[in-house]
């Protein structure tokens, strides 16, 4: 027996895809294949983490991976893990946007949030993005973490 295929993300199946996900979820998809973000690494990102003027993301903490009812947030898995990671250009406009329609005020708001403030899950945002994938005409739709490989793959061109 062999198993499904899975479709391979491209950079040109990326805006398709943020197009289709729920509005105040769109930005995990740039934010994850444009920045290299892990889903619990954009889950638990903040207002605070993000300097707009010198386009750069300082990633200090983590969503752990969930059981559905509560997220469970800390620092990264590793001390190498923390890092400033530089927002391309073509993030930054949808990020802008994103932060002036759908984040509270105050440096701890969570930058993906329930319209309550409640955070994301990894499973409530892995299946939002399997949806996405479905309605962007992707077969067999990835992990949410397949953006992130996305992520690595064009940076090694």
């Amino acid at each position: 027996m062999t198993s499904p295929t899975r479709t391979t993300l491209t950079p040109d199946t990326i805006p398709s895809i943020a197009h289709t996900m729920p509005a105040p979820w769109a930005i995990a998809v740039l934010l994850a294949s444009e920045c290299g973000l892990r889903s619990g690494e954009v889950r638990e990102l903040r207002l605070g983490d993000i300097d707009m003027q010198a386009g750069v993301i300082h990633v200090t903490r983590s969503a752990a991976p969930d059981d559905a009812v509560r997220t469970q947030a800390g620092p990264t898995k590793s001390d190498a893990d923390r890092r400033d990671v530089t927002i391309p250009a073509t993030t930054l406009a949808p990020l802008s946007a994103h932060l002036g329609a759908h984040v509270r005020l105050g440096p701890d708001s969570l930058i993906l949030s329930h319209a309550d403030g409640r955070p994301v899950t990894s499973r409530t945002l892995s299946k939002a993005f399997a949806d996405a994938c479905a309605q962007a005409n992707i077969d067999t739709p990835p992990p949410f973490h397949a953006l992130r490989n996305l992520f690595l793959s064009c940076a090694r061109l």
